[in-house]
């Protein structure tokens, strides 16, 4: 019988994928695994075996588009991706365009739009009337894995797509009707969000997200968050961390502070109130009284685990604060964080708003039921992938 095939571009959308193949592996279900970018090495880190995008190529179909795209192909990569996985990247999505809209269209597209152009259905679709999966897992990401999603439903193959966060800017790709036949969110509430959106839904399973299993507490944590905070000089002191995002603006395109804005916004506070400290992970070429800057092997998670209150912009450090029962106060840009919506964490859209929930210590909890969140998520996704398998019939498909 045909196996399921999982594959992902990279990014925290890789971690989702490495999660739950590591514990398909576990288990001894078999699988396929394709890493497409910075995924492909990213599993290899991991100790899985995956295919890269070169495995999506027919030479004897797709020569001629490898050499149109060599004038679009970028001068630099990331070093986790090799110029024949690039190449090959960017031949795939221009197969699709040439097929689909001719050759001298296909060649504006990318010109204009560059690797945004790409949703290769076409070649995903040639792709499994070869290989013939029993089912297609993937995550809620554009462009090729997308492209695989909606192949998988024109080629009559199950399909089960994992999203990360919120879902924000998947909303309409998930709500059209050619998505994923099943589709995990992170939480009931999302799920409810996404109903309420109207549309035509996947089926919707609440399961967590896989990637954030690792966020489940461990007996160790109280000794070392002592640890932690007698390194940071904060012993005896409650601890603010705020996680500067790693872009000068948010998912959405608003602007986020700086480490120099964070620091005076957060300094009266902390000279009112001795009790406070507060923690950035930042550019060391800063200095503030009652601040700390996170030392460079200090992880987020140590930092998480050191403080007692994050405030965050636009990062995922605040849902993963959240999941671990750490009260977050959201700085602005909730309709993308969307947990102030839920009910999850406080909302401050000014800075006099932020000074007086801190000074108040009249902030949000997070609800206990987060928690159930993590821990077993793989596991769960990995029942639901077996459960499909299962019931997944052989198929034809066309020559």
């Amino acid at each position: 019988m045909s196996r399921p095939l999982l594959l992902s571009y990279g990014g925290g959308h890789a971690n989702i994928i490495i999660a739950v193949a590591s514990e398909l592996a576990r288990r001894d279900v078999a699988f396929d695994l394709i890493g497409l970018t910075t995924a492909f090495a990213a599993f290899g880190r991991a100790g899985l075996s995956p295919l890269d995008a070169t495995a999506l190529v027919d030479p004897a179909q797709d020569a001629a588009h490898f050499a149109a795209v060599e004038r679009y192909l970028p001068l630099e990569t990331h070093p986790d991706i090799t110029p024949t996985q690039t190449h090959a990247y960017f031949a795939l999505g221009f197969a699709d365009l040439a097929e689909r809209f001719g050759t001298e269209e296909a060649h504006l597209r990318v010109s204009a739009q560059g690797r945004k152009a790409f949703e290769p259905v076409s070649i995903f679709t040639r792709y499994f009337a070869r290989e013939t999966p029993s089912l297609l897992v993937a995550t809620t990401s554009p462009r090729f894995e997308l492209a695989a999603i909606r192949a998988a439903r024109r080629c009559g193959i199950g399909s089960l797509a994992v999203g990360d966060h919120f879902l924000v800017s998947e909303m309409a790709a998930i709500t059209s009707g050619d998505h994923a036949d099943h589709l995990v969110v992170l939480a009931e509430a999302v799920a409810q969000r996404l109903r309420d959106a109207g549309g035509t839904l996947p089926q919707l399973h609440a399961l967590g997200n896989p990637a954030f299993d690792s966020l489940t507490p461990h007996p160790q944590d109280a000794a070392r968050r002592e640890e932690l905070r007698k390194r940071l000089g904060f012993k005896g002191k409650k601890v603010l961390f705020w996680p500067l995002g790693g872009a000068a603006q948010s998912g959405s395109g608003e602007r986020l502070l700086t480490a120099d804005e964070v620091a005076a916004l957060l300094e009266p506070t902390m000279r009112n109130d001795d009790n406070w400290r507060y923690l950035m992970r930042a550019h060391p070429n800063w200095r503030a009284e009652h601040s700390k800057l996170c030392p460079p092997d200090l992880s987020p998670e140590d930092c998480l685990l050191a403080c007692d209150l994050v405030v965050a912009e636009s990062t995922t450090l605040g849902l993963q604060a959240l999941l671990r029962g750490i009260p977050v106060i959201a700085f602005g840009h909730a309709d993308l964080t969307r947990y102030p919506h839920f009910g999850w964490a406080s909302l401050a859209q000014s800075a006099s708003e932020l000074r007086a929930l801190v000074a108040s210590g009249d902030y949000l909890r997070p609800p206990a039921e987060l928690a159930a969140l993590v821990g077993n998520s793989a596991a769960r996704v990995a029942d639901l992938i077996e459960q499909l398998h299962s019931a997944a019939r052989p198929r034809e498909f066309a020559a």
